[in-house]
């Protein structure tokens, strides 16, 4: 009888684990949701697995993403989610503009489609021309989407959806502030390389050079250096 409740209780302790994510339950006034809690990973450890092999995964070989903390792994990652019912067409985005290739799998009457981006890719190339990586998705009730990235960075498994009309008024209020910041960068940086010709001392130069690392580790964190500087 002990035996018996162990076990039991020990079934029920693996359920959560070998369970798949709940389906998203996307409302529209909402804005945005992140899909920490609605996201599951595959680490494919030998880097071959194509889609056909994913979708044939059982569920168990899939990981919570709400914890998840991969460091630094240079294989592919497989992410998945899906939604509870239909909804008009909403955004994807990453938000991690240092990620090197990502591959959304969209669901059609054909099979699934693909949509590629990253940083290693040409910004020309993106079917939304944004600094973060950004796809349109029509979600249909119980199909899996699916997304493969690999990078030879930090790996970041952050994704938002985002109402389209949220999306636009956010935007907007963040490049007002990404102007501002880099605007206040370059006043300071011309306004210290004026003083160094006109005084002739050497530690405005080397403020100089730091302001413009700061202002390139900046640009390059947020997608504005990708999408401005150096987009092929």
């Amino acid at each position: 009888m002990k035996l018996c409740s162990i076990l039991t209780a020990y079934t029920l302790f693996l359920i959560p684990i070998f369970s798949a994510a709940p389906p998203i339950e996307w409302e529209r006034k909402t804005g945005s949701l992140d899909l920490a809690d609605s996201l599951e990973y595959y680490a494919d450890e030998k880097g071959d697995a194509t889609l056909e092999h994913i979708r044939k995964l059982p569920d168990a070989a899939f990981q919570p993403t709400k914890k998840a903390n991969l460091g630094f792994f240079t294989k592919p990652v497989w992410l998945r989610f899906r939604f509870a019912y239909a909804v008009e067409r909403i955004l994807l985005r990453h938000e991690y503009a240092m990620t090197d290739f990502l591959t959304l799998y969209h669901p059609e009457p054909k099979g699934y489609h693909g949509d590629s981006a990253g940083d290693m890719l040409p910004f020309k190339e993106r079917a939304i021309k944004h600094r973060l990586m950004s796809f349109w998705i029509t979600p249909e009730p119980d199909h899996w989407f699916y997304l493969r990235l690999q990078t030879n960075g930090s790996v970041n498994l952050a994704f938002t959806l985002l109402d389209p009309t949220y999306a636009m008024e956010s935007d907007n209020i963040s490049q007002y502030f990404l102007g501002l910041f880099f605007g206040t960068i370059f006043v300071m940086f011309f306004y210290n390389l004026f003083l160094f010709f006109s005084l002739r001392e050497p530690a405005y130069i080397f403020y100089c050079l730091y302001i413009a690392g700061f202002a390139f580790m900046a640009g390059t964190l947020n997608g504005i250096a990708y999408q401005f500087v150096w987009p092929d």
